[in-house]
């Protein structure tokens, strides 16, 4: 079986490390009052207190519920952002304000729009111009062919800069980046812009806002590009030859059990990033860390901080 490493954005940086070391009422003009109006005349606000009230509304709590005195944990991440998706609730929040390079998050964006606007069972061929795509990598052969399934796939697990040039290629680089624009307008994300496909520029910044949306987004309406971020080993055709190539998923939880899905990202101006999606006693986790030292031990930190943290 021939074993082949694909250009990525540095994503792969760092694994080793994780491996290893896991107005207010006034009394007076309410005295004036000679004919009494009922009180959710006089108090409208009321009114809707006690239409909650019958209806259970704002009665109960919804788990998960948040214990007393635990310490949040000590990490290096510039931004930080959790929360349970099942109820809505924010779990750990810092340095959320900022806008941030997202680096090869980015390809979550250019896989919906591959699947959207393109169809997962066309076939692109591999050209020079992808192959130069900048980044570390070996053998993509210049003619090669690919569905846009499989490139995607490429794309999603070694964080391949090639496979997203060639989907992207393939649509019309300027057309395919306008989508991209589009896509991200449609699903809310108003504090986020692209300007290439792969994650590479600097400018493809974003918020944990705006992430989050790209998540809920990507779970009701593309959960299969999440099946694909969790491939830990990963077994491709080339149609040209018919020859089989394999891959590793760079990203240290794919093949975990409670591991739903999640993008890495990697430029130096960005430091490490992570997005996750993790499932504990049936709740979706989102966990969002930006300006990482070490991406990995970090999102572990607080998904183990999260179980403790939280009555579930």
């Amino acid at each position: 079986m021939l074993v082949l490493l694909f250009k990525t954005d540095g994503d792969a940086k760092n694994i080793s490390t994780y491996q290893e070391n896991i107005k207010n009422t006034s009394l007076v003009a309410s005295a004036q009052i000679i004919s009494l109006a009922p009180a959710t005349q006089i108090f409208p606000q009321r009114r809707e207190a006690d239409n909650n009230f019958a209806l259970g509304v704002g009665s109960k709590e919804l788990k998960p519920f948040k214990k007393q005195n635990i310490t949040e944990p000590i990490l290096s991440s510039k931004i930080i952002f959790v929360k349970d998706l099942e109820s809505n609730k924010e779990l750990l929040s810092r340095g959320t304000e900022k806008y941030w390079p997202i680096a090869s998050i980015t390809k979550l964006v250019t896989a919906i729009v591959a699947l959207e606007k393109i169809g997962p069972d066309k076939i692109a061929s591999i050209s020079q111009t992808s192959i130069d795509t900048e980044g570390i990598t070996k053998n993509f052969l210049v003619n090669e062919k690919y569905s846009i399934r499989d490139l995607i796939k490429i794309m999603l697990t070694v964080s391949s800069n090639d496979a997203a040039s060639a989907i992207s290629e393939f649509y019309g680089q300027e057309n395919f980046i306008n989508e991209m624009n589009l896509i991200s307008e449609k699903i809310g994300m108003s504090q986020t812009k692209f300007y290439d496909c792969t994650g590479l520029s600097i400018q493809n910044k974003s918020t944990t806002n705006d992430l989050t949306k790209l998540a809920e987004y990507i779970i009701k309406e593309k959960p299969e590009i999440l099946e694909y971020t969790k491939i830990k080993e990963l077994s491709i055709i080339e149609l040209g030859n018919n020859s089989n190539k394999s891959f590793t998923n760079i990203n240290s939880f794919a093949g975990q059990e409670d591991f739903i899905g999640g993008k890495t990202g990697f430029i130096e101006s960005s430091e490490q990033n992570l997005l996750s999606i993790f499932n504990y006693k049936n709740y979706k986790i989102l966990i969002i860390i930006l300006g990482s030292d070490n991406r990995f031990l970090e999102t572990q930190k607080i998904l183990d901080w999260v179980k403790v943290s939280y009555d579930f």
